[in-house]
């Protein structure tokens, strides 16, 4: 297993991101008309990636300049964006956070939405205020954490020479940075997970403490799981990683394939499962829910995922269910409706499965424009923003769609000259579960932000080696 661990992933890895580039290619040959601000932008972002890269090894250098980069975008995007508005779900989390901070906690308790960010929202508005522009400056902040644990990160998968560009890359990606005028989710989320990810990686080398880097591993895991529900497809995949024997820098774990390798992913999945558990009973014994599933969302999700006439995208029809039942029965009568688009699926020819499977997949992996988008639910004329966005839209549009693109592109070449990188095929694998769970679940373009932290770090091992000259084996 050790032995195909390594080339089906980073296979897998290169064809999806392949795909996905290619799939990309006609959205972005219909801005080209818009794209020429989004070429200078990325040249100056290439041309910066290559100093930073270069720089003298000293990483404090690096880092205080990666920060002034990340933040200083981040504020400048943020502070100049629409406020949110009650009309979407980013407004919604709004609504819930005033409502908690004058102790009506009604709407959260019984909001089918995980609690995480909620309680997030609270904390930031008991410890600084119910601004608005609050969220959205931690959002800056913690954005830029999270770049810097990319740096971290991918220092330890690829090498530090090699992880200065997946941190640029991740620091100046437009389509990540105007998601931080937002109030979402997926922020505090990412930067959980990926914290789990670091624990995790330094576990399965630490000569000492090993026990309590997974265990924190498995803690944080479950943080970002109630945030947003997908930290198992971190968790499986490294249980396979460690497993399978690889190691960083492709050196063999010592001890690999011994009980004690086994009994470290057993500690932090255990972890995981037990908070998890504690984190969702809390929410069902205070919503007064008789069972777990009841707090969940998985009904609904599987039910849009696999409704054939929406495309596996969220739908008004199948979303009625949660104002129409009793809240105790949403997730029940949501996996009978989910039950009922599959028997139609099948019905109607097992050509729509894959063909459904096709269409999500395009629209999750190769279009980038939620997060542009997402600032305009609401805006109106008399906001200051309305000028120049109406103004310079389909150019800030196109520059999130050339960017990632690009992304795609690098990485899936990245996954190919890094194909007997035992790391690269991990980070393969875990966006392969991603690609696996969304051909059922549902799908929107937003979804592949969690991984757009793997994209980064994968194209940055193109983008190292196509531009120092490196070998391989320099990954």
């Amino acid at each position: 297993m050790r032995a195909c661990f390594t080339p089906t992933f980073t296979f897998l890895g290169a064809l999806f991101c392949g795909a996905a580039f290619i799939g990309a290619l006609p959205v972005c040959l219909d801005m080209l008309p818009d794209a020429i601000p989004a070429m200078i932008y990325i040249g100056i972002a290439a041309a910066m990636t290559i100093l930073l890269t270069r720089l003298p090894d000293r990483k404090a250098y690096f880092c205080v300049i990666l920060i002034l980069i990340a933040l200083g975008l981040r504020l400048v995007w943020s502070l100049n964006a629409p406020a949110p508005t009650p009309d979407d779900d980013y407004g919604y989390y709004r609504e819930v956070q005033l409502a908690c901070l004058q102790g009506d906690w009604a709407q959260l308790i019984w909001t089918f939405f995980p609690w995480g960010y909620f309680i997030y929202l609270y904390a930031l508005g008991w410890l600084f205020g119910s601004a608005p522009q609050v969220p959205i400056v931690a959002n800056a902040i913690i954005g830029t954490a999270t770049t810097l644990l990319i740096y971290v990160t991918a220092s330890r998968l690829i090498g530090e020479r090699s992880a200065r560009p997946a941190a640029v890359i991740y620091a100046v990606w437009p389509g990540v940075i105007y998601w931080t005028g937002v109030y979402c989710s997926e922020i505090p989320h990412l930067f959980f997970l990926l914290a789990a990810l670091l624990c995790l990686l330094i576990g399965s080398d630490a000569e000492w403490r090993r026990g309590s880097w997974l265990a924190a591993g498995g803690l944080l895991a479950a943080l970002a799981e109630f945030i947003r529900p997908v930290s198992l497809l971190l968790l499986l995949p490294f249980a396979l990683y460690a497993g399978t024997g690889q190691r960083l820098k492709l050196e063999t774990v010592r001890g690999t394939g011994s009980r004690a390798v086994w009994r470290g992913i057993a500690l932090a999945l255990g972890v995981y499962i037990v908070c998890l558990a504690a984190l969702l009973a809390a929410k069902s014994l205070a919503a007064g829910y008789s069972n777990f599933s009841a707090s969940y969302t998985l009904g609904i999700n599987l039910a849009n995922g696999l409704n054939w006439e929406s495309k596996g995208a969220f739908n008004l029809d199948d979303y009625r269910i949660w104002d129409a039942a009793d809240p105790r029965e949403v997730n029940r009568r949501a996996m009978r409706l989910a039950r009922q688009h599959l028997n139609s699926l099948l019905e109607g020819g097992w050509w729509k499965i894959p063909a459904l499977a096709g269409v999500k997949f395009k629209r999750m992996w190769s279009i980038e424009g939620c997060g542009y988008d997402a600032n305009l639910i609401g805006l109106t004329e008399d906001q200051k923003q309305h000028h120049w966005l109406s103004r310079y839209g389909d150019q800030l549009l196109a520059a999130g769609q050339q960017f990632h693109a690009l992304v795609l592109g690098l990485a899936a070449i990245g996954f190919l000259r890094g194909r007997r990188s035992g790391e690269l095929a991990f980070l393969g694998c875990i966006l392969s579960a991603f690609v696996l769970l969304h051909t059922v679940i549902e799908v929107d373009d937003r979804y592949h932000f969690a991984a757009q932290s793997l994209l980064a770090i994968a194209a940055a091992v193109a983008f190292r080696t196509s531009t120092s000259g490196h070998p391989q084996a320099s990954v």
